[in-house]
């Protein structure tokens, strides 16, 4: 297989590597704050959509929710962000409610 992220590299360092249960799409995530959604074909993998996080948390974690809808992304921050993928959305959370020093480690 190619790879995955062939159409798209990503301009920094790639923290996190996801791929959809039920169909064939992978998604990456990194330091650039940007969540990149593929196709997977095996051959050019072209790119679905890409979100820039237009905001001052670089990705050090990424993951989709246990619905595949919606795709969690945190950093070194006591927030993060999860983008709804058909609405294209994204929200803030302020954090995990009585974790006030949570923060993901590199």
């Amino acid at each position: 297989m190619k790879h995955v992220n062939q159409q798209a590299y990503s301009q920094s360092i790639i923290q996190s590597v996801a791929f959809h249960s039920n169909a064939q799409v992978a998604m990456t995530a990194g330091l650039d704050k940007t969540i990149c959604l593929f196709q997977i074909d095996g051959k050019i993998n072209p790119k679905i959509q890409s979100v820039y996080l237009n905001k001052d948390l670089p990705i050090y974690r990424a993951i989709f929710n246990s619905n595949w809808t919606e795709i969690i992304a945190a950093g070194q921050k006591k927030y993060f962000y999860s983008f709804n993928i058909e609405a294209r959305s994204i929200d803030k959370s302020n954090g995990i409610y009585g974790f006030m020093d949570f923060k993901i480690n590199r």
